[in-house]
């Protein structure tokens, strides 16, 4: 019968046998790392005569200096600006953003606007759609601000936004065309 000892072991199993490694054993360890280390490694391909030769790589031909000049990035789109009715765009508040108009005749001589981006406007009464009052006063809802328009001073004005948001009619800006 076999008696164990007590020194410390490490083991693993293989197959049917069991390989220890004892702590006073250092060098079959540094030996079994190694030997690990050795079959690891890949060795590099070489060509033999039974395999054909690889052709040498092409070279590309060379580029010229117009092939190989960066083209410099388009300029963004210009911003959208509303189309030209009765009421017509002349200035945005931010020139870099689109701008834009919704305006309906509503019925009655009431006029309503409603702006984005908009800083100055021309109202030409003389423009107004088909079956729209032709003689004031008109009532102008812009912006959700209410605006009496008469007429008597003349049918095209300009209207300029102020930076507070109000809408207000330049004054001696009235005249029969725009």
């Amino acid at each position: 019968m076999r008696q164990r000892s007590n020194a410390p072991t490490m083991g693993f199993r293989s197959g049917f046998a069991t390989i220890a490694y004892h702590t006073a054993a250092p060098a079959t360890w540094l030996l079994t790392m190694v030997l690990a280390f050795v079959i690891g490694c890949k060795e590099n391909a070489r060509v033999t005569d039974s395999q054909p030769a690889k052709e040498p790589a092409s070279t590309p031909p060379p580029v010229s200096i117009e092939q190989t000049a960066v083209k410099p990035p388009e300029p963004p789109p210009p911003p959208k600006r509303p189309k030209d009715s009765w009421l017509l765009f002349r200035e945005a508040g931010d020139e870099k953003v689109d701008a834009s108009i919704v305006a309906d005749w509503t019925g009655g001589n009431r006029l309503e606007v409603k702006t984005r981006n908009v800083r100055k406007v021309v109202l030409d009464l003389t423009k107004l759609p088909e079956g729209a009052p032709t003689r004031g006063p008109w009532t102008l809802q812009i912006d959700g601000q209410g605006i009496e328009i008469f007429g008597k001073k003349g049918r095209v004005m300009d209207l300029f936004r102020s930076p507070n948001g109000d809408w207000a009619i330049v004054p001696d800006s009235h005249r029969a065309k725009p």
